[in-house]
């Protein structure tokens, strides 16, 4: 229902630009990422993973930082009281993934222990409902890369996976940016967002499409200023010319 309202905003600011506005979008190089700018993506907030938490964390190294089999508990992740361990843990069990934590849920192929986190499509909503295939976990499960002899699918560059906080009755929906090796063993944490208004979903970036069609728009505009300019100039010097 949320990912639904969220897509109406959008497309309902998207055709309730005039086909005027939309030439000033072009010939300023904003193109399609100007107009997607809708009120349910006004609240984004990019997480600093170097410093996650109430205290420096560093997520950003292989396996989240973790040395050793001691997890790293990062806190606080939208300001609420709320926590989850990094894990990279081999002795006595393997753990590579994310741990038992306070009012903290990820998307997994399972609401149960030990599930793997979901790789998210490009473009997905992380919000209320499940994408089809996962589940949110309950609070206090881990969600694993590695568990023993299980081992999940790679996560190759562009992976995302979700997360909610709790807060009383309401949830902030996120995402973190990973990488996962399974050859290695190795999990990376690249980057992470959530939405800072209650209850309102997040979509997963589409950086390629997003790239393209800036680069593509920014070509478009260019080529509307010239036009524009090139008129400017042909009206004038036909102006000059009656005047002679």
């Amino acid at each position: 229902m949320i990912a639904s309202n969220c897509a109406e905003k959008i497309s309902r600011k998207a055709h309730s630009a005039s086909k005027a506005a939309l030439g000033r979008y072009l010939a300023a190089g904003l193109g399609a990422t100007g107009l997607a700018t809708a009120d349910c993506e006004a609240g984004i907030v990019n997480l600093n993973i170097a410093s996650l938490g109430t205290t420096a964390q560093d997520l950003t190294g292989i396996n989240g930082g973790v040395v050793g089999d001691t997890p790293k508990t990062v806190q606080n992740i939208t300001g609420s009281a709320s926590s989850f361990l990094v894990y990279n843990s081999v002795n006595p069990n393997i753990y590579l993934g994310f741990g038992p934590g306070s009012n903290v849920a990820f998307l997994a192929s399972s609401a149960l222990d030990n599930a793997s986190p979901t790789n998210l499509s490009n473009g997905t909503f992380v919000g209320t409902t499940a994408p089809s295939g996962s589940a949110w976990t309950t609070y206090r499960n881990p969600v694993l890369f590695q568990f023993y002899e299980y081992t999940a699918t790679n996560f190759g560059p562009g992976s995302y996976i979700g997360f909610r906080v709790q807060d009383g009755g309401n949830y902030n929906y996120g995402y973190f940016n990973v990488t996962w090796d399974s050859t290695q063993s190795q999990f990376q944490i690249l980057s992470g967002a959530y939405e800072s208004t209650p209850n309102t979903a997040i979509a997963v970036p589409e950086p390629a499409t997003v790239a393209l069609a800036g680069i593509g728009a920014l070509a478009l505009g260019v080529g509307a200023i010239r036009r524009s300019r090139r008129g400017r100039k042909a009206a004038a010097e036909g102006a000059v010319a009656e005047a002679l």
